[in-house]
């Protein structure tokens, strides 16, 4: 049996079903949820204990921006389409030498134990970039 319980921030209550399946393929997320997963299992009418909770955020995430840096680092940043245009019109104003020398990427996967984790990309140090849109 699968529960699946959704936490959202429009709403303020949580939704909660049960599955009986053998399996489980969630198609119906939307953007900006969290999704926590329970399994249990039942044998012969006996159901088990609850298994580890799993959470699964669901980002809002089409563009891969792939930085090229001076010192041959490359760099991968998972984000939205509007942060990719903002990404874009930074690199045009900084081609003016207007505005500030750095763009900021906030990550949003993989990283505990911090809460947040911000890298700096100095604008004079981009050789070369990569738009990937999925």
């Amino acid at each position: 049996m699968f529960f699946h319980n959704i936490i959202s921030p429009i709403y303020h209550s949580s939704q909660l079903s049960k599955l009986h399946a053998n399996s489980y393929l969630d198609k119906d997320i939307e953007q900006g949820l969290k999704y926590h997963y329970i399994i249990t299992a039942i044998f012969y009418g006996d159901e088990s204990e609850n298994s580890n909770e799993v959470t699964l955020p669901i980002f809002e995430s089409n563009v891969t921006l792939v930085p090229h840096l001076l010192n041959n680092q490359i760099k991968e940043y998972e984000v939205t389409k509007d942060e990719s245009e903002n990404f874009l019109n930074w690199l045009n104003i900084r081609m003016s030498e207007v505005g500030v020398p750095y763009y900021e990427f906030v990550k949003k996967q993989n990283t505990a134990p911090y809460t947040t984790i911000k890298e700096y990309i100095v604008y004079d140090k981009i050789v070369w970039f990569e738009v990937r849109e999925y």
